[in-house]
């Protein structure tokens, strides 16, 4: 969670509170889409494989 929320090395943040809020619904948006996405790879790359042989 730290890893994929993290927004840079901390030398650059999101200092203004509306800055704040879209960076926290960017993260959450974010990690609520990769899985879905990592998912579709995973079935498309499935589905090659599966072709190939």
């Amino acid at each position: 969670m730290v890893t994929l929320s993290t927004v840079g090395y901390g030398d650059i943040t999101p200092r203004t509170e509306g800055s704040r809020v879209i960076m926290m619904v960017l993260i959450v948006t974010s990690l609520a889409v990769l899985p879905s996405l990592i998912a579709d790879v995973l079935n498309t790359l499935r589905k090659r494989n599966g072709k190939e042989k």
